[in-house]
C-alpha cells in the first residue's frame, strides 16, 4: 500500500518554475491552482504586484508563474508629485496609473536622463520628470517657424534646433527666459565685418548701423586725429571692410637766439667819452616748430608753424659820459687847452696824391675851398665838425677843413703840400682843441 500511495504521490506531483522579478527557483508541487502554490509558498501579493497567471488558474507541469513586485515611483508633471506603487515597466503605463496623459511633444525625464516612454524598463524608475512642451515660433534669417520646445530657455531652443548664435546677435526675448506658450522669439543676426587696424585684420560681427557704432561694438576707439576708412559717419560698407588709420605726429622744435640791443643813455656825472655798464644784454629766444604728420607710421605731410618768441631779449644798457673836462697839453707849441681825445689813424696826402687832375679848377683845394697844405686835415664831419681845430703829436695843429671818400669814422687825413709831404699810416691820438662847439655840435656817443 506504502509503494502504491508513494507512486501516486510522485505521479501527481508538477514542477513549476516561479520567477520572481527575474529571479527563478523550481517548485515541486501537488497543489492545483496558482492561488493555492502561492498560500503553500506563503508567498503574499499586494494588488499592485504583477502575476503572470490568474489565482484561479490550473496548475501544469512545467508551468512558469512570474511575479513582478510592485515599486514605489514618484511623477512629477504640471506642478504636482504623484507617488505610486507600480509594476509597470514602462514609464506610460506608469504615468497613466498616476493619471497623467502624455502630449506627443512633451519631455520625459527617467530618473533625471531622457528616455522614450514607451520602451519597457527592468525595474520601475525611481523619477519619472514630464516637462510640457509649449508652442511658439521662431524668426531668423528671414524664415519663421512654428515649433514645440520643452527646452528650458530660450537660448537652448534655438541650439535644439540647430540655429547657432554669435556674440553680437540680438534675442528677444532674452534667452535665459523661459520659453512660454505662444511666444515669438526673434533673432537679428549681426553682420559681418572685417577691422584691419595697425596691420592687423580683426573679424567681427555688429548689429550697428554706422561705422562708428560697430567700431565701438568691436571695442576699437578712433583716439586724437584717428580716423577710419569709411568715415565714421557713414553706414555699413556692404563689404564690410572698415579701416582704421592711426594718426600720430611730431613736432620738431629750431631753437634761434635773438640777439640784444645796446641802449646808450647819457650820463651828465661821466666824463666825455667814458661809458660805465647799467645792465647786461640777454638774447632773447626764437621757437620755430615743424608740424610732422604720420599715418600709419608713414610720414604724410609737414607744416612748419611761423617763428615765435619764446624769451624776449633783454637790452644791453650803457651809460655815456656827456660831462666836457678842459684840459690843457704841454707841446712844442705851447701850453694847449683841449676838451677831447680821439684815438685815429692817421693818414696823410697832398694835392699831387689826390684824383684831380692839375688842370682842374679845384686842384689844390680842400673840400671847403681853402688851399691845401700843412695845417688843413682831412676828417668825418661826422665825428669832428669842420673848422674844428686839432692837435696831432708829431704833426701840430690842424683846421678840420677837408674831407674824403676814404675819411670815415675815426680816420683823419694830414695835409701837406706838394713840396713837404710825409707820409702816415698809424694810430695818433688827436686833440681837439678849444673852443668848446655848441651842444647840438657834439657827437657825444662816438661809433
Amino acid at each position: 500500500m506504502l509503494l502504491i500511495a508513494l507512486s501516486v504521490f510522485l505521479l501527481t506531483q508538477k514542477t513549476v518554475t516561479l520567477e520572481i522579478d527575474g529571479s527563478q527557483v523550481v517548485v515541486y508541487t501537488h497543489r492545483r491552482t496558482v492561488g493555492e502554490l502561492l498560500q503553500e509558498l506563503r508567498l503574499s501579493l499586494t494588488a499592485q504586484d504583477g502575476l503572470s497567471l490568474p489565482f484561479s488558474a490550473t496548475l501544469q507541469d512545467g508551468s512558469v508563474i512570474r511575479v513582478r513586485r510592485a515599486r514605489p515611483a514618484l511623477v512629477m508633471a504640471d506642478g504636482r508629485e504623484i507617488e505610486v506603487l507600480t509594476a509597470s515597466r514602462t514609464p506610460l503605463d506608469i504615468l497613466a496609473e498616476a493619471g497623467v496623459a502624455l502630449g506627443r511633444y512633451d519631455r520625459v525625464l527617467i530618473n533625471g536622463e531622457p528616455a522614450d516612454p514607451a520602451v519597457n524598463l527592468p525595474a520601475p524608475p525611481a523619477m519619472i520628470e514630464v516637462t510640457r512642451a509649449v508652442a511658439l515660433t521662431v524668426s531668423v534669417d528671414g524664415q519663421t517657424y512654428s515649433v514645440y520646445t520643452t527646452a528650458p530657455t530660450v537660448g537652448q531652443t534655438l541650439h535644439e534646433m540647430g540655429i547657432s548664435l554669435h556674440t553680437a546677435d540680438a534675442v528677444t526675448p532674452p534667452i535665459d527666459q523661459p520659453p512660454a506658450e505662444g511666444m515669438h522669439i526673434t533673432v537679428e543676426r549681426a553682420a559681418p565685418v572685417t577691422i584691419t587696424v595697425d596691420g592687423v585684420s580683426v573679424a567681427a560681427r555688429t548689429r550697428a548701423a554706422t561705422v562708428a557704432g560697430a567700431l565701438v561694438e568691436a571695442g576699437f576707439a578712433l583716439v586724437g586725429e584717428d580716423y577710419s576708412i569709411p568715415s565714421a559717419e557713414a553706414p555699413l560698407p556692404p563689404d564690410g571692410h572698415i579701416r582704421i588709420v592711426r594718426v600720430s605726429e611730431d613736432i620738431l622744435t629750431e631753437r634761434t637766439a635773438i640777439p640784444y640791443r645796446t641802449v646808450y643813455r647819457p650820463d651828465p656825472d661821466l666824463e666825455l667819452d667814458a661809458r660805465r655798464p647799467i645792465r647786461a644784454g640777454v638774447p632773447g629766444i626764437a621757437e620755430r616748430r615743424t608740424r610732422i604728420r604720420y599715418e600709419d607710421g608713414v610720414e604724410v605731410s609737414r607744416i612748419t608753424e611761423p617763428s615765435r618768441i619764446v624769451l624776449p631779449p633783454t637790452d644791453a644798457i650803457i651809460a655815456y659820459g656827456t660831462r666836457i673836462v678842459i684840459r690843457t697839453l704841454d707841446t712844442p707849441d705851447g701850453p694847449l687847452a683841449y676838451w677831447r681825445v680821439i684815438r685815429m689813424l692817421a693818414t696823410s696826402y697832398a694835392p699831387s696824391t689826390s684824383s684831380k687832375p692839375p688842370d682842374a679848377p679845384s686842384y689844390g683845394l680842400a673840400g671847403t675851398g681853402i688851399p691845401v697844405r700843412k695845417g688843413i686835415v682831412a676828417v668825418d664831419p661826422a665825428i669832428i665838425p669842420y673848422f674844428t681845430r686839432v692837435y696831432v703829436p708829431g704833426y701840430g695843429i690842424g683846421l678840420a677843413a677837408d674831407s674824403g671818400g676814404a675819411v670815415n669814422g675815426r680816420r683823419i687825413d694830414l695835409g701837406y703840400s706838394d713840396d713837404d709831404l710825409e707820409l702816415w699810416y698809424s694810430w695818433v691820438d688827436v686833440y681837439l682843441l678849444t673852443p668848446v662847439p655848441p651842444e647840438d655840435e657834439i657827437l657825444y656817443l662816438l661809433p
